[in-house]
């Protein structure tokens, strides 16, 4: 209750837009297979740098934990792991000339590991919300009176999509390297929705 009170307070304006935040979380919450929660087991960190390009750089966290892995058959006879996991993501990144943006998702991984260590991955996040913080922003109060506003921005639903390539380490199988395309996707934004592609490039490290 305290967070919701919070976020009324300081993460934006419109009721109505809060609202329909609110109604979009519970349902993708609903929609995440909660009996699968109870097999997985916290697996690993990923440490990302995420950004569009270099001048709007950002940083990303991921949590792993791994459900028990499928082994199946390619169409070459080679068997290959199929590994499932849920996942937590926190990152921000900043846009200098415009606003700097927290986010947190949750959801699922997919991962398809072949012999030669090499892996395909994809993500979804039906959970996810973003925060931007823009600079400098004033308020003109009825009586005309020139205010600072404290913690402008807005809060954002926002579920991600990522897909990848990356490769085990020979030495150390429990450590992989990746690059991703992330794709994170505001609503409501104005009237209609925003999304917005980004280049993650990290490795991943094993929990003991």
């Amino acid at each position: 209750m305290l967070i919701f009170v919070f976020m009324k307070r300081y993460f934006s304006s419109s009721p109505i837009s809060h609202g329909f935040i609110y109604v979009l979380l519970l349902c993708a919450a609903c929609a995440l297979p909660r009996s699968s929660f109870c097999q997985s087991r916290p697996s690993g960190l990923e440490l990302a740098y995420l950004g569009n390009n270099i001048w709007n750089p950002g940083l990303k966290i991921s949590l792993n934990a791994e459900l028990p892995p499928d082994s199946l058959k390619t169409a070459k006879g080679n068997r290959k792991s199929l590994q499932k996991s849920h996942r937590l993501d926190v990152g921000f990144f900043a846009d200098p000339g415009a606003y700097r943006g927290l986010f947190v998702n949750a959801g699922w991984q997919r991962k398809a590991i072949y012999p030669n260590r090499y892996f395909i991955s994809w993500t979804a996040n039906p959970l996810g919300l973003f925060r931007s913080f823009l600079h400098d922003t004033y308020a003109v109060s009825p009586a005309g009176e020139i205010s600072r506003v404290f913690l402008p921005g807005r809060l954002y639903f926002a579920p991600s999509f990522q897909a990848g390539l990356g490769r085990i380490s020979k030495k150390d199988p429990g450590r992989s390297y990746f690059a991703r395309l992330n794709m994170i996707i505001l609503m409501p934004y104005n009237t209609f929705v925003m999304p917005l592609l980004q280049v993650e490039v990290g490795c991943a490290f094993p929990l003991k």
